[in-house]
This record gives C-alpha cells, sequence and structure tokens, in this order.
C-alpha cells in the first residue's frame, strides 16, 4: 500500500493465544513494530503500556489513533497514553499479525479490521459501553476511509483471496500462510471458550487458536480446561477426542 502521512486510524478487535510469550506480534506499519512482550503492548518507538493483556478468553478492541503529531492508544474505549511521537503507516513492507523482517506470527485472533487514511478518530467511533459497562463493537457508518483506507470484516470465505477483500473500497489484502478453513465463528459479538494453558496440570501445547492440545506422556489433557462455576445458567460445549499415547 501506498505511505500515509499525517493522521490516520488503525482499529482492531484481537483475542490471544500465545499469553506469555516474548515476542507477539500486531503487525509492522512501516516505521515501527507493534507487539507484544510479555504480555505487554509495545510500539518500538518507544511506547509500552502500563496494563497487561493477560486473558485467553476474550477480545480486546485497539485503536491507534495518529494526529500527525502523536499517537493515542485505546483499549476497550479508554486511552491507556499518548505517545510522544507520530508515525508514518504503510508501504511494501507493511504486514498485519506478523512482523515484516522475520518468521513471527501474532498468536491468535483478529476480527474488524478498519484503516482510516486522513482522519485521528476516537475508539467511540467503532464501539460503544452497554448497559453493562461491557465494550462492544457496534455498526461503524458515516467514516469516510480516505484514498488507503480499507476495512476487513474476514466474512466471506470462498477463498484466501475474498477473505482479504477490502470491503470499503478496493484496496485488498493478500493472505499468507492461510486457509478457508482458518477462518473461525468466534468473534466479538460471539465469543467462543477456548482452552488455556495458564494453571493447567503439566505443560500442554496448545494450537488452532487454543481449540486442540497436544501432552506428553503422563500428562492429562483435560488439565487445559479451566471452567469457571456459575450460579446458574446453561452452558455446553464439546469435546473431540483423536488419539493419545499408552500412558495418557
Amino acid at each position: 500500500m501506498n505511505t500515509v502521512t499525517g493522521a490516520w486510524t488503525l482499529s482492531m478487535w484481537i483475542k490471544r493465544t500465545g499469553i506469555g510469550k516474548s515476542y507477539d506480534p500486531l503487525g509492522s506499519f512501516r516505521a515501527d513494530e507493534y507487539r507484544f512482550e510479555s504480555d505487554v503492548l509495545k510500539i518500538e518507538s518507544g511506547f509500552t503500556s502500563s496494563m497487561s493483556f493477560k486473558d485467553s478468553s476474550r477480545w480486546y478492541h485497539l485503536v491507534f489513533s495518529d494526529s500527525g503529531s502523536d499517537q493515542t492508544v485505546y483499549v476497550d474505549g479508554v486511552s491507556i497514553g499518548t505517545t510522544g511521537f507520530s508515525r508514518d503507516f504503510g508501504d511494501s513492507g507493511t504486514v498485519i499479525g506478523r512482523m515484516a523482517y522475520n518468521s513471527a506470527h501474532f498468536d491468535g485472533y483478529m476480527a474488524e479490521i478498519h484503516f482510516i487514511d486522513g482522519t485521528a478518530l476516537d475508539a467511540e467511533d467503532f464501539g460503544n459501553f452497554d448497559a453493562n459497562g461491557i465494550w462492544i463493537p457496534k455498526t461503524v457508518t458515516g467514516l469516510t476511509y480516505g484514498t488507503n483506507g480499507f476495512h476487513l470484516d474476514f466474512s466471506d470465505g470462498t477463498s484466501t483471496t475474498t477473505l482479504g477483500e477490502d470491503q470499503k473500497g478496493s484496496n485488498d489484502w493478500t493472505l499468507n500462510n492461510f486457509a478457508t478453513t482458518d477462518q473461525v465463528s468466534d468473534s466479538p459479538t460471539n465469543n467462543f471458550m477456548t482452552m488455556s494453558s495458564a494453571n493447567a496440570d503439566g505443560s500442554p501445547t496448545l494450537s488452532e487458536g487454543n481449540l486442540k492440545v497436544s501432552v506428553g506422556d503422563n500428562e492429562e489433557a483435560l488439565g487445559a480446561f479451566k471452567i469457571r462455576a456459575y450460579d446458574a445458567g446453561k452452558f455446553y460445549w464439546e469435546v473431540d477426542y483423536v488419539s493419545s499415547a499408552s500412558n495418557n
């Protein structure tokens, strides 16, 4: 994509599965790397969040709003800080979900990615608090996306080409190391249960968006499940057994 100078806004919903990783990239946006290091959000030019992102069971909404002189970072509708710098966005090396110059990839889910060329917006343009005080997505309307703007909703799973189509223009993206089967129903408005290695018995290896678990000899796969007890309600989940070693 072309380089965007001046004001811009990037909004995305993410659900992390690589909790505890020392290097978990959101992307390379020309002049900077945006990544998680040991569950803390960092921008390479010098921003580090004071909050941690350790919950693998929830979606986070991130907004990076660049005014052309500084950049404000929002998480779930609340500003967590303003940088002392502004950065251009986009060039041939711009990638989302990985680093441009190494093989590191984001470990988790992404949804509803909006890029606005020419305007620094607030988080309220992309979400709102519901009656219970929970930050949720809203239907995004009335925005001017600009020449290089795009909206990726990953809704058309016909092919990897259609998954990367821009819903607001012709700034389509090319998906790499991706299959149509990687499209899932888990979303910010339909959050699915996933497994977690936090406080698990043994050292389970999680994959496929924390939906698949592998364990060593004499370990229990169910150790990757931590079910919260509720006082009321009905809950349902399925476990698909594949295979096991003789000692499992």
